[in-house]
């Protein structure tokens, strides 16, 4: 009778120490999409806290910064739902902060030119824009991916002379919704 008492016990254990880690595994599951959700959205305000910090006080928040969608660095006339989804992301940090920042779209063959050798220069339209807006500076970006990163750098320019006045890169996991972010087609 002991022997069968034992060896109910152990089932019993066996079975309730199942049920926690099958539980445990569940929670973890369920706090899975809400991370990968707030990596996008943290490295992003991220990304602009630091711009402010490397800018070292030449951009104040009574200065206007124009802000143009990030780019894919190997087509620089290019962009997708990402590159629009961070630069929001970023905007937003920046005009909690207290900055004022006003979108510029960038349509083909508009806003910037791009070199051979992956720089840029600034458009006599932008200046044109910046001239309307009363704005020094520029928001721009580009991001650059592989199976497992996307690669990210935003920089602040400053109009008149090209100087980068601040700049910052990161990285965020190729998750699947990244990736659907990347690669989903403009349903225009």
């Amino acid at each position: 009778m002991a022997t069968i008492m034992l060896n109910f016990y152990r089932a019993i254990s066996l079975l309730i120490i199942s049920t926690l880690f099958v539980s445990c595994a569940n929670i973890a599951d369920l706090e899975e999409p809400e991370e990968r959700r707030e990596q996008l959205i943290s490295a992003s305000h991220m990304a602009a806290n630091e711009l402010l910090r490397h800018s070292k006080g030449k951009i104040l928040p009574e200065d206007t910064l124009l802000a143009s969608t990030f780019v894919d660095v190997n087509n620089l006339a290019k962009s997708s739902q990402l590159g629009r989804t961070v630069t929001e992301l970023v905007v937003s940090k920046l005009t909690q902060k207290g900055y004022t920042v006003k979108e510029i779209k960038l349509r083909k063959g508009g806003g910037f030119k791009v070199r051979r050798n992956g720089e840029f220069v600034l458009s006599r339209q932008i200046q044109e824009i910046s001239r309307d807006f009363k704005a020094r500076f520029v928001l721009t970006g580009t991001y650059s991916t592989s199976i497992d990163f996307v690669f990210l750098t935003v920089r602040i320019v400053r109009i008149i002379d090209n100087t980068i006045i601040s700049s910052h890169d990161f990285a965020i996991d190729m998750d699947k919704n990244v990736n659907y972010l990347v690669n989903i087609q403009n349903q225009n």
